[in-house]
Formats: structure tokens, sequence, C-alpha cells
């Protein structure tokens, strides 16, 4: 993978907030216990309607897709392109993802609705290898439920 360029639904540009791109692995020991290939977890979920984020809805497997960020894209990127002599390898055999999550967040302050987005990203790859391969590193801290004060609180 060489790049990715963001594909915005025309009239929801002020809908879509950013988008990151996670792979999906299958951790080996879980591959082992069930039998199943990581095509048997992820395959079933192709041409499928996505499912909101962290619900009861969200499939269980997609939690094997949240701990590697592939690629993050963010209002007011046109995209981003490696270097030409990196790329971040595809496929399992080669080290990379073969099945990638997309997580698509929205600002919607006036809830107009109802809003069905199609946006996504557009992701570019070669199958000229580079010399090095790339990945994402992720510092700071993230944010999650813990972090949060609930309104009104005695402090």
């Amino acid at each position: 993978m060489i790049a990715i360029e963001p594909i915005i639904q025309p009239g929801h540009e002020s809908y879509v907030h950013h988008m990151v791109l996670y792979e999906c692995h299958i951790p080996e020991d879980v591959v082992e216990a069930a039998g199943a290939t990581t095509a048997d977890w992820f395959q079933r979920h192709i041409n499928q309607e996505g499912q909101p984020c962290y619900s009861p809805n969200m499939p269980a497997e997609w939690s094997f897709c949240l701990a590697t960020n592939a690629w993050a894209w963010a209002v007011g990127s046109e995209g981003e392109r490696l270097p030409d002599h990196t790329g971040m390898p595809l496929g399992e055999k080669y080290g990379g993802a073969t099945y990638f999550m997309l997580e698509t967040h929205y600002d919607n302050p006036a809830y107009h609705a109802p809003l069905v987005d199609n946006s996504g990203l557009r992701i570019k790859y070669t199958d000229q290898l580079r010399t090095y391969d790339t990945g994402m590193l992720l510092i700071g801290s993230e944010v999650n439920f813990l972090q949060f004060i609930p309104p009104r609180q005695d402090l």
C-alpha cells in the first residue's frame, strides 16, 4: 500500500470528520484454537452493511481489528502518499493484513437526518516491492470512557 485518498460523498463534506483504517489480525493462538483461518473470520462480512462501532451489533471478531491503525484521514487532508522507497505490506503472507476495517467519524451537531453516507478511502498499491516497509506509530494517551467526568459532578 502506498497511498490513500478520501472519497467523500458529494453533499457530505461537512459531516465526514475523519476516518481510521485498521488492519485486522487474528492472533495465532486464536486461529489455532478455533481451527479457522483469517478468511473464515472476516470473509463473511465482505459486501455487508457496516455497523455502529462499539455497539452490541458490532461483530465480536471486529475487535481483532482495533489494535493496529494502518492509515488515518481527517478533514482538510487530500490524502497521504508514502515516499517512493517505502510501502506498507499487504497480505498476511507478506507481513501485512489481508482484511481491513474502516471506522468513519461524523460531525452532525444539528442532527440532520436521515443521513446515509457512502464516503470512504481509495487505497493505492503497487506490485513493485519497495525497499522499506512502513507502519504507523501511535504515541500519547488514547481517549476512553474512563477519562470522562459525567456532567454536574461535585468535584
